[in-house]
């Protein structure tokens, strides 16, 4: 049986993050596959969720990432974690998640020590995820997601690999050096897939977020026993988007649930809309499959969620404040571009028939099953 890595951001307590590896890992286990967690994570991305964090060092991540206001942004996120335990109990949801989903390898601390330990696969899938966005390294690519130094013998591909937006004009010289040993290149947006054919000399691909390569009925699978949110009728409401667009976000989270007599529960650091419901500041994963499978409908501006509650084929409306080429993408593809919200925007509440979705949708996901197909073939 070929052993097959998958290189990601599976320590991120990031729901999409981790619920794109396990479908990635599902999916080469389908295809009859070894799937192993290679266990390395680039430290500024393990600071991101680190609930342990200092404030002088989350400060410095802050400033040098040129987030706005850092030393403000970094007091508020350390406060947050020391005195109301949030991030540490989502953390621990994570962690127990990904102990009881997810196979992993040896722990890796840098390319070097992949290379003395070795990976024992025959194949390594590098993605999803922002894997070659420099900026989530501080400015400085992490050469490890290109497998530089990884032996000569593995077959070396990218799955939905994305760098954010494109490669930046002055870089494209040394990503030319790092993907020159790659066998197979596929990246989650079709711009950066056209702009590495063009720099790379090789066919890349673009293919879908890996929660496509799973059913509904293989999601719901990973729910086991019964759904314990389905007691009650509730509108899901899970906000990513900024602070400056909230006040509008839960206005029309909370004129839907009036509408449709609906409790408001959310997935959030606290809760912020008016109306009866419950908050769930800590949760993991699996539970976050539960939330979006009972709901009566599901409001977000996340694109997970949006790809989520479409597999799991939910009413839904996705809030959109600013540029989101992921979300705009596979509503697109899903014939559901009807079911964005612009700022100024009203609730859209017409039923979505999810056989036509199916058929619209079903192509995109037969195509990114095949570049799998074809690497591990």
């Amino acid at each position: 049986m070929k052993r097959a890595g998958i290189l990601t951001f599976h320590r991120a307590d990031n729901y999409g993050a981790v619920l794109q590896c396990y479908a990635m890992q599902k999916y080469l286990e389908k295809r009859g596959l070894e799937p192993l967690i290679i266990d390395y994570t680039n430290e500024r991305i393990l600071n991101m969720y680190n609930p342990y964090i200092s404030l002088f060092k989350t400060y410095s991540e802050y400033k040098e990432s040129r987030i706005r206001f850092p030393f403000f942004r970094a007091a508020k996120t350390y406060c947050n974690n020391i005195f109301f335990l949030r991030k540490y109990k989502k953390h621990q949801a994570f962690e127990k998640f990904r102990n009881s989903y997810l196979n992993f390898s040896p722990k890796y601390t840098d390319p070097n020590d992949f290379v003395k330990k070795g990976s024992c696969c025959d194949v390594i899938f590098v993605g999803s995820d922002q894997v070659w966005n420099k900026r989530m390294y501080g400015g400085k690519y992490d050469e490890m997601y290109f497998l530089n130094k990884a032996d000569p013998h593995i077959l070396k591909a990218s799955y939905a690999a994305s760098a954010g937006d494109t490669i930046p004009n002055e870089d494209e010289d040394c990503i030319r050096i790092f993907l020159k040993d790659f066998d197979y290149i596929s990246t989650r947006e079709e711009k950066l897939a056209e702009q590495l054919t063009g720099i790379t000399g090789k066919e890349c691909h673009s293919v879908l977020d890996p929660v496509f390569l799973l059913s509904s009925k293989e999601w719901k699978e990973l729910l086991l026993s019964q759904n314990p949110y389905k007691k009650e009728k509730y509108i899901l409401s899970y906000n990513i988007s900024a602070d400056t667009t909230i006040t509008e976000y839960i206005s029309l989270v909370d004129s839907i649930a009036e509408k449709m007599n609906l409790k408001v529960y959310e997935i959030s650091k606290q809760k912020k809309s008016s109306k009866d419901g419950k908050l769930f500041s800590s949760i993991g994963p699996k539970e976050f499959i539960q939330l979006i499978d009972g709901a009566e409908f599901v409001f977000t501006s996340s694109f997970h969620a949006t790809a989520l509650s479409i597999i799991l084929k939910k009413q839904f409306n996705v809030f959109i404040p600013k540029y989101a080429t992921r979300i705009e993408n596979i509503l697109e593809i899903a014939g559901l571009k009807h079911k964005m919200i612009y700022p100024g925007g009203t609730p859209e509440y017409s039923s979505v028939d999810y056989n036509q979705v199916s058929e619209k949708i079903s192509k995109q996901i037969q195509k990114s099953k095949e570049f799998i197909n074809t690497v591990i073939k």
